[in-house]
């Protein structure tokens, strides 16, 4: 419980109990011991309280977005913050035994330890400059699961769970946690009456990350081309000489995610799903190919953005750069207008608002 009490964030908005992250990190001794004792009862048990699985829902108008259409609101989902503690402390302990038996995919780099998006940004761009080399070009398809999270099958997540090895106090606790959630939503200080959510696994939750993985850990030894995961974000290549066979084999990979989808009640964003062909030679990367998925044909996308970088044709990286030195150029110019040699900040202040105000591309 200690270990999980160090990750507890500050300045946190409390779930519907009031209870925040400040009060349980400043409890003493004897009431660490309470509390410890309370959530292994639940753990025992397997019985969670009803206030641990509720969750008071915020919509937060998107940046640019039209007030009127609620798909522009992003939902803030706040639950509380003592089943959030009980909940690290078991994803603790799932993701422990998920990687001492080395359960999960190699191919997954979302939410484990040591791993980044740089890993498989490296392995997409590796294995493109390696077909280079040996004269292919190489397409892929990023591919957009629709609200993965909320979609999830919680009986097939189980039945997963089952098959993986896990049983026992783990299962029935993460069955508990899974059931009978409900959510309300607040709006201009007025609340909604209180649902039931049928499916899905909650947001914000530590676990529902590790749990995510293990729902879609059987997609990749499925597939017969390249392919890399970051939780959701999946992409699919192969790299070859003709364009025959890049076509016949990336359907055929796409034809099966989308059986695996139908299967596990997954949905798949056609409109949101691209591809693009990489390739030293100008005349092969305006090549297009009938890629189909669920009878949609695919749309060509010529600078596809993955894991937030902008990816070029021939992998110069010019998109990318270009779009930082803008993004830094629009920020070095708020900068200026606070520098002034008789009233401006000092030098010392100058680089830490530029430093701040760009954290992802200023280092």
């Amino acid at each position: 419980m200690e270990t999980a009490m160090k990750k507890l964030k500050p300045r946190k908005a409390p779930g519907p109990d009031k209870i925040k992250n400040e009060m349980l990190c400043h409890m003493g001794k004897k009431a660490r011991l309470i509390l410890l004792f309370a959530i292994n009862r639940t753990w025992r048990e397997a019985k969670i309280p009803a206030a641990w699985r509720t969750a008071n829902i915020t919509p937060i108008l998107k940046k640019g977005k039209p007030v009127d259409d609620p798909l522009s609101y992003r939902p803030i989902s706040l639950t509380s913050c003592l089943g959030k503690l009980a909940e690290r402390m078991v994803n603790n302990r799932l993701y422990w035994w998920l990687e001492k038996t080395q359960s999960l995919d190699n191919t997954q780099a979302g939410f484990r330890r040591g791993c980044r998006t740089e890993d498989q940004l490296f392995r997409l761009v590796q294995n493109t400059i390696d077909g280079f080399q040996n004269e292919k070009h190489t397409t892929a398809v990023f591919i957009d699961l629709q609200q993965a999270y909320d979609r999830v099958w919680r009986k097939g997540l189980l039945m997963k769970m089952l098959n993986m090895g896990i049983h026992g106090k783990m299962l029935q606790w993460i069955q508990t946690f899974l059931q009978n959630r409900t959510i309300g939503t607040s709006f201009s200080g007025t609340m909604s009456s209180k649902r039931t959510l049928e499916e899905g696994l909650p947001q914000g939750s530590a676990l529902s990350c590790t749990l995510f993985l293990i729902f879609i850990n059987d997609l990749p030894s499925l597939l017969n081309t390249q392919k890399a995961l970051f939780a959701d974000d999946l992409v699919i290549w192969t790299s070859e000489k003709y364009p025959v066979l890049t076509r016949a084999k990336l359907n055929r990979t796409l034809a099966i995610i989308s059986t695996y989808c139908n299967l596990w009640k997954l949905k798949v964003n056609e409109q949101k799903t691209v591809y693009t062909t990489f390739s030293r030679s100008p005349k092969t990367t305006q090549r297009t190919f009938r890629l189909t998925m669920n009878g949609a044909l695919l749309k060509k996308e010529e600078n596809p953005t993955y894991l937030g970088v902008k990816l070029d044709k021939q992998l110069r990286m010019t998109e990318h750069i270009n779009n930082i030195k803008e993004k830094a150029s629009k920020r070095l110019n708020m900068v200026k207008r606070l520098a002034s040699t008789t009233w401006g900040a000092d030098k010392s202040t100058l680089r830490q608002l530029y430093l701040g105000s760009s954290p992802s591309y200023s280092k």
